[in-house]
């Protein structure tokens, strides 16, 4: 394995978490083949190399301008490769500490990087409309010290060449599976692109076919250009081409999900018969869709959606028998059986930040974003009442106990941002067009 998202691992093979003593989300820890090292690209332009068994920062490496966004290892672990907001990728030596190859070429920020398997090729991703291929020189290569094609001894990556995209949103990641066969490319869209990955047998014959194929077009006009195309013709070596990079990397397929996509994996073993990969996606929505990958189609084999919210919880509160457990986000009202964990009713409410049941668990109250109190029906699964409480937005709910001590026995106290903490008394309306009572708020 060359790099891979999660903690870092323990010598007794346990997984540990490490707190880069920020206050910024975790980074990306990457895992080091050749010991027990990970290293975070934090929100900040140095890279830190840490013992994940002593728990300590081994050395910094020092020399991007910009957030480092992504990490990979190459050559056994003795080199890294890193990107930035930057435009530069970096390769870093890790026993010399230093950076021995700066590669330039992006006109914006680059966001991905990634190797595949037999580390043949690197290739970066960022809002460029296009991809960039870069070949391997490994350290174990025969006349590694030779300058070959004018490059320098020193050079690691070499550009191999560019695609153009089809989608024109900026790169998020870029992953092959683990055979190298394929590369994934999602975008910050909906889309991710699929593309095949030639092996050295297949690629010379592409490229052989690709040569032939100019080798006719030149004969076709032949008849006007005679002198010129023979020369033409003479150049094209059909016998020992130069592969290039569409002869590598071939679009198989452009998957579309349903919503907006926020990570992708390929699973690492293919269970299916005539599957080439599978491939999961995590949605903006908080659901899970997996795919199957065919060489003439794409389709959905699997779709995690559980009955939970879809953004951050905001809130949540038990029933005074504990039987029932009701939540909120920023569109909705879930109730919940704590002891199944099924999900019993969901009403639509605006932004709620907190909530309370009110005595007799048959409604309950949800203060807003806006500054609203809602009044929930927990039986119909309906919002009766919507009450303009405060100016700004509501953040708690108290209930006021009544002398036997039951809570909420004489109504609730609601504190908002307007800096106004408001008493407020139940009282039971009856609806002019029915027989029916419902409950109401007075202040």
């Amino acid at each position: 394995m060359t790099g891979a998202s999660g903690s870092g691992t323990g010598s007794e093979g346990s997984a540990r978490l490490h707190s880069t003593g920020t206050s910024q989300p975790p980074p990306r820890f990457v895992i080091i083949t050749r010991g027990p090292f990970w290293l975070p690209g934090a929100r900040t332009c140095d890279i830190i190399l840490w013992d994940v068994v002593a728990e300590a920062g081994l050395f910094r490496l020092k020399g991007h301008r910009d957030q480092v966004t992504d990490l990979v290892f190459i050559d056994s672990g003795k080199k890294l490769v890193s990107c930035s907001k930057d435009k530069f990728v970096r390769v870093w030596d890790l026993d010399m500490q230093h950076c021995m190859q700066i590669v330039t070429g992006h006109q914006s920020e680059v966001w991905t990087l990634d190797v595949d398997p037999n580390e043949r090729f690197l290739v970066t991703g960022s809002a460029d409309p296009e991809l960039r291929f870069y070949q391997i020189k490994h350290s174990s290569d025969k006349d590694v010290d030779k300058d070959i094609d004018g490059s320098s001894k020193w050079e690691v990556l070499k550009q191999f060449g560019e695609i153009q995209r089809q989608n024109k949103d900026r790169m998020v990641t870029t992953r092959f599976n683990n055979s190298g066969s394929l590369l994934a490319c999602q975008s910050a869209g909906k889309t991710v692109e699929i593309y095949r990955v030639l092996d050295d047998a297949e690629a010379k014959k592409k490229a052989k076919r690709r040569v032939h194929r100019k080798k006719e077009k030149v004969l076709a006009k032949s008849t006007a250009k005679g002198e010129e195309n023979a020369a033409r013709i003479e150049n094209l070596d059909s016998q020992n081409p130069t592969v290039v990079v569409s002869d590598v990397f071939k679009l198989l397929q452009t998957l579309r999900a349903s919503k907006k996509i926020r990570s992708i994996s390929f699973s690492p073993v293919v269970l299916t018969k005539g599957t080439l990969a599978t491939l999961s996606l995590s949605l903006h929505n908080n659901m899970l869709e997996t795919y199957s990958i065919e060489d003439n189609k794409i389709s959905k084999t699997h779709s995690i959606e559980l009955q939970g919210h879809r953004s951050d919880v905001r809130s949540v509160t038990l029933s005074s028998d504990n039987t029932l457990l009701l939540s909120t986000s920023h569109n909705a009202v879930k109730i919940w059986n704590p002891s199944t964990g099924a999900c019993i009713r969901t009403v639509d409410s605006g932004f709620g930040l907190c909530s309370s049941f009110v005595p007799g668990d048959r409604y309950a109250l949800i203060g807003t974003n806006s500054g609203t109190l809602e009044i929930i029906d927990v039986r119909s699964g309906s919002c009766t009442e919507v009450i303009q409480a405060h100016a700004k937005a509501i953040q708690s709910i108290s209930l006021i106990p009544d002398d036997s001590g039951i809570a909420g026995g004489k109504g609730f106290v609601t504190g908002s941002s307007d800096q106004d903490v408001k008493f407020w008394e139940y009282q039971i309306m009856q609806k002019s067009d029915s027989d029916t009572k419902q409950l109401t708020v007075t202040m």
